[in-house]
């Protein structure tokens, strides 16, 4: 562990270096090696020394030239690891280990906020937004006003009428 300040870093109070000693690199570097480690540490209830959170730096690619990094936070549920927030590359995931997108949430997802809460698409070009279901299950996106919903579009669960192997559409008011 090696705290540092001088000239312009002082200003922002220095720089933190997390760094294996050098017994300890490996002779061999691999991509998710981890290059860094903060620890949390409590009690339970049973007077148990338990870790209560992790955070990880990673090197996930250590291919000279196309080095890729991650940071990860591993908190605890019901006494095992959950990985709750990766940061990897440029891309971030929600209790997902490797995201695929920008923004890659596994789990339910509340945004709560007044005005414009949620935005798709730049303007320059096309842009879905898809709610999938599993088939037999509905599938809704609902427009409410305060705690009272006031229009849902959604699938329901029923077989499609015509013959084609679908849900039927429906548009409900309330």
């Amino acid at each position: 562990f090696k705290v540092e300040g001088n000239g312009f870093e002082d200003v922002t109070g220095g720089t933190i270096y997390l760094q294996n000693k050098p017994s300890l690199v490996p002779a061999s570097p691999a991509d998710n090696d981890v290059a860094g480690l903060i620890r949390a540490l409590g009690i339970n209830s049973a007077s148990d020394p338990i870790i209560i959170a992790d955070v990880y730096f990673q090197i996930t690619d250590v291919t000279a030239g196309t080095e890729d990094g991650a940071v990860r936070i591993v908190t605890q549920k019901d006494g095992a690891d959950a990985f709750v927030f990766n940061l990897v590359r440029d891309r971030v995931g929600i209790n997902e280990l490797t995201p695929t997108a920008a923004l890659h949430v596994v789990g339910d997802l509340l945004v709560e906020g007044s005005g414009t809460v949620a935005t798709f698409g730049d303007g320059s070009g096309g842009t879905q937004a898809i709610v999938t279901a599993a088939a037999g299950s509905v599938a809704e996106m609902s427009l409410f006003t305060g705690a009272s919903k006031r229009w849902s579009f959604r699938k329901d669960g029923a077989a499609e009428s015509g013959s084609d192997a679908g849900s039927n559409a429906r548009l409900l008011g309330y």
